[in-house]
């Protein structure tokens, strides 16, 4: 329960940066204190102040890097043989342990709120489909690179 309730949190309250990701203003924060303050990251802000959080309650969490479909323009929505050989990160996520198992999650994914032309766009969904995702589905469009524990 503490481990969703801090996703929802995290969710709901981070705006997603396009703009740093265009090169329209500084690189989002990504140390999780300047996360928290800013309340704008791209994913490995989110994934390293989702990691801090749960840590402050004592809950193991690791930050995972890797490679996800989709992030940019040329990406395509498939794994092909270009694709599967990526060896550079352009994602980040948690693995949280939580009911005596490792659990995936996925914040950025899961929340829809933005920043776009220096403005913050608030969603109130909060999606719930990239916590605890099986590996079977989280793997259609995401493959790990790195375990990193920050």
């Amino acid at each position: 329960d503490k481990a969703l309730t801090l996703h929802d949190w995290v969710a709901k309250n981070i705006f997603y940066d396009t703009d740093s990701v265009d090169g329209n203003t500084n690189t989002a924060p990504y140390i999780a204190t300047d996360v928290l303050k800013s309340r704008r990251a791209v994913c490995l802000g989110y994934a390293n102040l989702y990691a801090s959080l749960c840590r402050s309650l004592n809950i193991p969490c690791n930050v995972v890097t890797g490679y996800a479909l989709g992030v940019n323009e040329t990406d395509t929505s498939r794994w092909n043989e270009i694709n599967i050989s990526e060896t550079e990160s352009n994602h980040a996520w948690n693995e949280v342990y939580t009911d005596n198992r490792w659990v995936i999650v996925d914040t950025t994914w899961d929340s829809h709120n933005k920043i776009t032309n220096f403005k913050k766009e608030k969603s109130d969904v909060i999606s719930h489909l990239y916590f605890d995702a099986n590996i079977k589905f989280f793997s259609v469009n995401h493959k790990i690179i790195e375990y990193v524990k920050r």
